[in-house]
């Protein structure tokens, strides 16, 4: 079993997880002991509301990867999936915790789950590795808890494991929205989301962030959804952003992206030469055609009948 880091009510959550191992809050109770008080902004649970309704990008209080337009449109999310009704958050791929923390801040969010392994180093679809300095989960709970008050970060649960790892019963409640924002690769994505798929409800929204480096395996996953007759809506929206609505949430994906949603054949066109030209710039053609020519050469031949 993954180890977990807790926050709020280890008992609460002890109690629903007993056939696992007892939560640990040792990084939460570091992190909360050193929250300077002139460092936490004003918590207003009305004009949080009103900004998150607002796509007000200031939410956003930790650095992140994501691009203005991508905090806008995860924003539109939250907000569309927040509208009537409190909901459960969870993220694959965490990192500093930035994309955390406007549902940590949201009132309407009961519980945020973030799953990440805190690789140092990870592949990529552009044909390199990237590195990630301190990658720990207690780096991230001391950003974030130099940013809200602490209140807001007793909602929140890490698990620092692969989500393959988790299971239904390790979650305390099931999924209303997920972002899924590994390892971008195909491979990994298409496997993070079906690790993920028998967590959430049968109405969740699912993201995807980067969704220009992994859209064969939204692709494949769309295919797949098809062929079990899964009901859902996709769509790539600004900037490099993915939104599935599964169930009855295919409508809610459908009209609060409608304004920004790319025409997915310019999309895939444009992430493909992307693709191409960062591998071309990391990997001269030269350099490529001698790996192809030693490759050739070194792989074994069919046997002459």
């Amino acid at each position: 079993m993954c180890p977990v880091a807790g926050v709020g009510s280890a008992a609460q959550l002890n109690e629903s997880l007993s056939d696992h191992p007892p939560i640990q809050t040792t990084h939460m109770d570091t992190a909360l002991k050193h929250i300077d008080p002139a460092t936490t902004q004003p918590f207003c649970e009305t004009e949080i509301r009103r900004k998150v309704e607002a796509n007000d990008t200031s939410l956003f209080r930790v650095p992140t990867q994501t691009s203005h337009k991508d905090q806008v449109t995860l924003l539109m999310l939250q907000a569309a999936v927040g509208a009537n009704n409190a909901y459960t958050y969870l993220e694959v791929g965490s990192h500093l915790g930035g994309s955390l923390c406007p549902h940590l801040l949201d009132p309407r969010c009961r519980l945020a789950i973030s799953v990440d392994p805190r690789p140092s180093s990870q592949p990529d679809e552009r044909g390199r590795r990237y590195d990630y300095l301190d990658n720990s989960t207690a780096r991230m709970l001391t950003e974030l808890s130099t940013r809200m008050p602490a209140e807001m970060l007793r909602k929140l649960i890490t698990f620092e494991c692969d989500a393959s790892e988790l299971r239904t019963q390790t979650i305390p409640a099931r999924v209303d929205l997920v972002l899924i924002d590994g390892e971008h690769t195909n491979r990994a994505a298409f496997r993070d989301f079906l690790s993920i798929l028998p967590l959430v409800k049968d109405d969740a929204v699912i993201v995807f962030h980067d969704a220009q480096l992994v859209h064969d395996a939204i692709f494949n996953i769309e295919s797949m959804l098809h062929y079990v007759d899964r009901s859902f809506y996709g769509c790539f929206a600004l900037d490099n952003v993915y939104a599935m609505g599964l169930g009855s949430r295919s409508d809610l994906i459908k009209d609060s992206l409608r304004s920004i949603q790319h025409d997915t054949d310019v999309f895939l066109n444009n992430a493909r030469h992307q693709v191409h030209q960062h591998i071309a710039f990391y990997y001269p053609i030269e350099w490529l055609k001698s790996t192809c020519r030693n490759l050739f050469r070194t792989a074994p031949r069919k046997q002459e009948r």
